[in-house]
């Protein structure tokens, strides 16, 4: 935040600085306006985006399903182990095993049920079909969430479409890496303009760059 004399009061101007070159200084309205007319720039090819919304669900119902059949082989696995830990205790209690030997035997069952449930404690089901929803209202929107948006969701959509950070000189936003999906879906006329059509680019490293919007 910067101080600045006008018309005998103090007024205060957000700028936001370069995490690799602390002495450049851009203030908050002409790094965000020019940000903003970055993402405008972004045409979103929705005939490609439906065709690979297709091949990436068809994808991720067969992993789904690879997932579900190795749950059902070890939750089969577990009962197997639940019962040997039932028959490991009931010969304990006949005093056909020590109890050493079967306390040895109860840790080894309990420690590889515990393994397996810890494969799949985090595990949920994911709609796949909303999250690329989601992915597509975000993609198609992104200059109107911009113009609404706090600092914490500026910097989480920045993060989406320069996620290397980017290079910032004469009002123009320049990514110093195309972010992969956005490269694959954005329309082939509109990739010279914003990213010299190749992956990666590379300015000249005296242009200042912004690795992240932070005031």
């Amino acid at each position: 935040m910067a101080f600045l004399p006008n018309q005998g009061k103090i007024i205060k101007i957000p700028y936001y600085y370069c995490n690799h070159n602390g002495s450049d200084f851009i203030q908050k309205d002409v790094l965000e306006r020019a940000y903003l007319q970055h993402i405008e720039k972004l045409k979103i090819d929705l005939k490609l985006m439906k065709l690979f919304e297709k091949l990436v669900i068809d994808k991720f119902n067969k992993k789904t399903q690879e997932m579900q059949t190795q749950k059902e082989t070890a939750m089969a696995r577990i009962e197997t182990l639940k019962k040997d830990k039932s028959k490991t205790i009931e010969l304990m209690r006949k005093h056909k095993i020590n109890e050493d030997d079967g306390a040895e035997e109860l840790n080894k069952l309990n420690a590889e049920i515990e393994n397996i449930e810890s494969l799949f404690e985090n595990s949920e089901d994911i709609n796949v079909k909303e999250c690329w929803e989601f992915a597509k209202f975000i993609l198609n929107n992104a200059a109107n969430i911009w113009k609404v948006a706090d600092l914490n969701t500026k910097q989480r959509l920045q993060g989406l479409i320069t996620p290397s950070g980017f290079y910032f000189k004469e009002n123009l936003i320049k990514p110093l890496k195309n972010p992969y999906l956005l490269e694959i879906f954005q329309k082939p006329d509109l990739k010279n303009e914003l990213w010299g059509g190749r992956r990666d680019l590379n300015p000249q490293p005296s242009v200042p760059q912004t690795d992240a919007l932070t005031s």
